[in-house]
C-alpha cells in the first residue's frame, strides 16, 4: 500500500480511504486483496447480500471472485463515486491459472492531500431496479453527477428492446379490441352501412390508434456501477501482467444474481 493514502471513516459510507499526500495521475496505489472463490461458491454463501447494500465482492473473471471478507486489506473500505478520482484495473497473470489474476487501484486524475480516493463499483442487477432495489443501492458520494445508485444502468438496447416489446403488446390489444367490437356489431347494422356506402363517395379514414406508451429509456452512462463487478461495465482497464505481445482482454460478463453483488473493474 502506498504511504499517501490511509483509513479513516468517511461522510460517504462508513470507512474510506484518504490522500495524505498529493497523488499524480497514473499512479498505483493499492492492490484489492481477498479469498479467490467461484462465482458458484459466492452465490451459494451470503458474503454479498444484495439486501445490506453492501458488498466486498469483487469480480476478478468470469471464473473467480476476490471475496475481502476473507484475507482481505484496506483496498475494500474504497468508497463508490459517480464522479470517482480512481480506477480499478485488471492485471492478467501471464499462466493459465486465473486466480493469479490481480485487481489494482490507480489514480485517474491528481488527487491532493485531503481528498476521498473513490472509483465506480459498476455494480449490475438484472432484476428490475425498483425505487427499494434503489434506496438499498444507494449512492452518497455528493458529486452534481450523482445517479442516486450504485446500480449500473442497463444498456439502451435492451432498454429499446424491453420498450419495443411493450408497444407491441400494445398495438396487438388495440388491434384485438378493434376487432371485438367490429364482430359486435350486428347484421343490419353491416349491411345499412353498405348500402350507405354505394351511394356515397367511399371515405377511407384510417382509423385512429392510441399511440403506444414506451418507458422513457436511460441513457447508460459508462462510468455508473453496482454489484458483482462483471466486465459488462466497460470491464476494468486491463493491463496483461507479463503478456506483452497480446492485448489485454476483457473478461466476459458475469451478472451477479441478487444475492451476490460484487464490484468490477472497469
Amino acid at each position: 500500500m502506498s504511504r499517501k493514502i490511509t483509513t479513516r471513516r468517511s461522510a460517504i459510507h462508513g470507512n474510506g480511504m484518504f490522500a495524505v499526500a498529493p497523488i499524480a495521475k497514473g499512479e498505483r496505489l493499492i492492490e484489492y486483496k481477498g479469498a479467490r472463490r467461484t462465482h458458484e461458491q459466492v452465490d451459494a454463501g451470503d458474503s454479498g447480500d444484495a439486501d445490506s447494500g453492501h458488498t466486498f465482492l469483487f469480480t476478478l473473471n468470469d471464473e473467480y471472485v476476490i471475496d475481502a471478507n476473507f484475507d482481505g486489506n484496506d483496498a475494500r473500505w474504497i468508497n463508490h463515486s459517480c464522479n470517482p478520482n480512481c480506477e480499478a484495473v485488471l492485471e492478467e497473470d501471464e499462466g493459465d491459472d486465473r486466480r493469479k489474476d490481480r485487481v489494482f487501484i490507480e489514480a485517474i486524475r491528481s488527487i491532493k492531500p485531503g481528498e476521498e480516493l473513490s472509483y465506480n463499483y459498476g455494480i449490475r442487477l438484472e432484476e428490475k431496479h425498483t425505487p427499494e432495489l434503489k434506496k438499498i443501492w444507494e449512492c452518497r458520494c455528493g458529486s452534481p453527477a450523482c445517479t442516486g445508485t450504485m446500480l449500473q444502468p442497463k444498456s439502451k438496447k435492451k432498454q429499446a428492446r424491453q420498450d419495443a416489446r411493450k408497444a407491441e403488446a400494445l398495438k396487438a390489444d388495440a388491434q384485438a379490441r378493434s376487432a371485438a367490437k367490429k364482430a359486435a356489431k350486428s347484421p343490419g347494422d353491416a349491411a345499412a352501412k353498405t348500402a350507405s356506402a354505394r351511394k356515397q363517395p367511399s371515405r377511407q379514414g384510417a382509423s385512429k390508434q392510441a399511440p403506444s406508451k414506451q418507458a422513457p429509456s436511460k441513457p447508460a452512462t459508462k462510468k455508473n456501477a453496482a454489484t458483482r463487478k462483471t466486465a459488462d461495465s466497460k470491464a476494468a482497464t486491463r493491463k496483461a501482467a507479463t503478456r506483452k505481445t497480446a492485448p489485454a482482454k476483457t473478461a466476459p460478463a458475469k451478472t451477479a444474481t441478487s444475492r451476490s453483488a460484487t464490484r468490477k473493474a472497469r
